[in-house]
């Protein structure tokens, strides 16, 4: 029984020079500082991302015309001017309403749902803060084609917000005309 051979040892006792050289750099690696890891790296390039088309997106639009020509302006009586009530987008003066009025253009196009896609931003003309909740009628003519619900949070006097808007009409091409009122 002298013919026999042993079986190998499992492991052997010498070290592997790759292994250890993989180790040790696996070592380097996980040691790095927090900001030189790919994971945080991406991170920072993704909110920076999201900074910086928050700062060239937001701002005032308080210097903006209105939508048309200033000829609605009517002498309020204490020395101020106020824009005369027009709430339809053929009127002469700016588009008006309650203690509202359109900053910019009011858009209206098409959604991926097909269905009316409202965007606009309002400025609260009124004394007091106020949060508005008016409806957006738009017209092919005199027929009603489709309706949009808007709403703001809580915008003081003289600022100017973004109105959130929701339809469910399917949109139409070819709106003529629309006209703004309070929901209440």
């Amino acid at each position: 029984m002298t013919d026999q051979q042993q079986p190998p040892a499992p492991w052997p006792a010498q070290h592997d020079p790759r292994a250890s050289a993989a180790a040790a750099k696996a070592y380097a690696k996980a040691s790095r500082p927090w900001y030189k890891k790919k994971r945080w790296i991406a991170l920072l390039v993704i909110v920076g991302i999201f900074v910086i088309a928050a700062a060239t997106s937001s701002g005032s639009d308080d210097d903006d015309p209105p939508t048309s020509a200033s000829q609605g302006q009517s002498n309020d009586g204490d020395g101020g001017t106020k824009p005369q009530a027009d709430n339809s987008s053929n009127g002469k003066g700016a588009l008006t309403w309650g203690n509202w009025e359109v900053v910019g253009k009011l858009q209206v196009d098409q959604d991926g749902l097909n269905q009316y896609d409202v965007v606009t931003r309002v400025r609260n003309i009124g004394d007091s803060v106020d949060s508005g909740f008016f409806t957006v009628t738009i017209l092919k003519g005199t027929d009603i084609v489709g309706t949009a619900t808007c709403s703001t949070s809580d915008i003081n006097p003289g600022s100017v917000g973004t109105a959130e808007c929701f339809s469910t009409d399917d949109f139409v091409p070819g709106w003529t005309e629309v006209t703004i009122e309070d929901a209440f």
